[in-house]
């Protein structure tokens, strides 16, 4: 097998890891945009909540460490249904799902809605899309570029 031919590597790829980390650092840049275009109102909680799975879970820890140095509270990237118990309504929860649909970070914003918590909601659409368009919750839409699926 010639790794060189890629499609070669594709075979040994069906799932298109490869093609989504090449694609990760347009990704980050192109989410960065659209996320610092939002008017989003300053937030003052006293600890965050990244609740994603996947991707999603891997922008949370990527963020949450380039940051660490600077962070004055705690946060932390959560990949369950629900939340943590030690969070409160003075917890600030990041629901991040690419397809706006993804069960466990859906229950996480239904779990921090009946604390009383601020949510930050960041999808392409799907149910975290449509409250964030309903103003149910605060939060970013993302729109997908031609170049980024």
């Amino acid at each position: 097998m010639n790794l060189d031919q890629p499609e070669e590597f594709a075979k040994l790829d069906p799932t298109g890891v490869g093609k989504a980390l090449e694609l990760f650092l347009e990704q980050l840049s192109e989410s960065w945009k659209q996320g610092f275009s939002a008017e989003a109102q300053p937030l003052s909680p006293k600890s965050i909540v990244i609740s994603g799975m996947g991707g999603s879970s891997l922008a949370g820890r990527i963020v949450a460490s380039v940051f660490e140095d600077k962070l004055k509270i705690p946060v932390t990237v959560y990949n369950d249904y629900g939340l943590p118990v030690w969070v409160n309504k003075d917890t600030l929860l990041i629901a991040n799902s690419y397809s706006g649909n993804t069960e466990e970070t859906v229950s996480s914003i239904k779990a921090a809605q009946e604390i009383g918590m601020e949510i930050l909601g960041i999808a392409t659409g799907g149910i975290i899309g449509e409250m964030i368009d309903k103003k149910q919750i605060k939060g970013v839409t993302l729109k997908p570029s031609d170049k980024i699926p």
